[in-house]
């Protein structure tokens, strides 16, 4: 950091240009370049304080980050006044509550269906399972839920030709409620649809009762 042009024209004008002056002038320099350090150590250690108490209340499933403009750089490269941005994504949370509720709902006579729900990230079976795998999925991705086994279309539709429920458990289906449920619960974060979708692979009719779900940012 320069020194002040007006402290230095006041400083040259009342006593020259001297040796000494100009060892004053490198002294205040230095004096200033520490300050500025000390300082910035403070602001870090307080950026990292409020991101740690931001993450504890709200727990994301992810955390993007851009320091000074660059996205993805360390909180510790942020310039004396520099500027840290945080933006908490939710996907892994919403794909997480979703799976659980639709487990939940699930009717369960031999475990089959309940055991059978997958979850596609940008067309691709998503390979890991659980809370903290879910939370690995990118925020940015294209996610669709459904069931493989055959009858889910059936149990969905909630009734027989007849008249009766499919399912006493589900009497209005099961995907339909949760994406419903989810829909206005996080509309906030992400939109939440409920569709029936063409999936290749599966046993039976390849359309299927689905949750389509997709960040809002």
């Amino acid at each position: 950091m320069a020194l002040d042009p007006v402290l230095r024209s006041y400083v040259k004008g009342a006593f020259g240009n001297s040796p000494g002056i100009q060892a004053f002038e490198r002294s205040v320099q230095l004096a200033f370049a520490g300050a500025e350090a000390e300082i910035k150590k403070l602001v870090v250690a307080e950026v990292h304080r409020q991101l740690g108490r931001a993450v504890q209340e709200s727990s994301p499933s992810s955390v993007a980050q851009w320091i000074d403009g660059v996205q993805g750089a360390p909180i510790e490269s942020i310039r004396f006044n520099g500027v840290a941005y945080f933006r908490f994504g939710y996907i892994g949370n919403l794909v997480t509550e979703a799976v659980q509720l639709l487990e939940g709902a699930t009717p369960v006579k031999t475990g089959q269906l309940v055991e059978s729900y997958i979850v596609l990230v940008n067309g691709e079976k998503f390979s890991g399972y659980g809370a903290a795998d879910y939370r690995m999925i990118p925020q940015d991705a294209e996610i669709v839920i459904t069931n493989k086994m055959y009858y889910t279309g059936r149990v969905e539709a909630g009734k027989k030709r007849t008249g009766e429920p499919w399912s006493a458990h589900a009497p209005l289906g099961v995907l339909r409620p949760v994406a419903e449920y989810l829909r206005r619960r996080w509309a906030r974060f992400a939109t939440v649809q409920y569709a029936w979708s063409n999936f290749s692979g599966l046993e039976g009719p390849s359309r299927r009762p689905s949750i389509l779900i997709k960040a809002k940012w």
